[in-house]
């Protein structure tokens, strides 16, 4: 083990070798990064876990307008790798005000599946429809209907939005029409955000 390649590496480190973004090192600093992460099982088993989360996030850009549809796993995956999480959990027929803060990500826990995981249904997936409307402009958008998996053991449908996304949205309101309940969320956009 050299003194360039700690145990275990640093998350910069991963996440720099990760995205490519390790370019300014010297080429032996480089080498000696990839030699550590082949040798050792415990850097190795982080990056996957890194890249996993790293492609959740992507799929979840994607679908921004509907977030991506993720579990406990993936949860627990992001706490262990350092990303703050900011989560509005919302129960049927009741709306929720939020903010995105500089969080990584924001996840929002739809309390839907609670009765039917509890009379041990099977019910995935669900139909996601989502109607946003732009307050500041007086528009509204039904937004294309996407299937949803449940997550029996938290009885909830739990989707994840870029922090940066749900910071770029005006003041606006997403009504989730989900196994036939309905939740709210009115969106006000974080002082120092882009459309604020």
């Amino acid at each position: 083990m050299t003194a360039e390649t700690p145990c275990p590496l640093g998350l910069d480190e991963l996440l720099g070798y990760l995205l490519g973004d390790l370019e300014d090192r010297a080429d032996d600093e480089l080498d000696a990064i990839e030699d550590h992460l082949f040798d050792c099982a415990a850097c190795g088993r982080r990056l996957e876990s890194l890249d996993a989360l790293r492609r959740a996030v992507a799929e979840a850009a994607q679908n921004a307008e509907l977030g991506g549809n993720v579990n406990r796993a993936f949860l627990e995956r992001a706490a262990r790798d350092g990303l703050s999480v900011r989560e509005y959990r919302i129960d049927e027929g009741t709306t929720v005000a939020c903010t995105a803060g500089p969080e990584d990500l924001v996840l929002v826990r739809l309390a839907a599946g609670t009765a039917h995981a509890a009379r041990g249904e099977e019910i995935d997936p669900l139909e996601l429809r989502v109607t946003f409307e732009d307050l500041e402009r007086g528009e509204s958008t039904d937004l294309p209907p996407r299937e949803v998996a449940l997550d029996h053991d938290m009885g909830e449908v739990m989707l994840v939005f870029p922090g940066d996304t749900v910071r770029a949205y005006p003041r606006s309101r997403w009504t989730l029409h989900l196994g036939g309940h309905t939740y709210v969320m009115d969106h006000t956009p974080a002082p120092g955000s882009l459309d604020s």
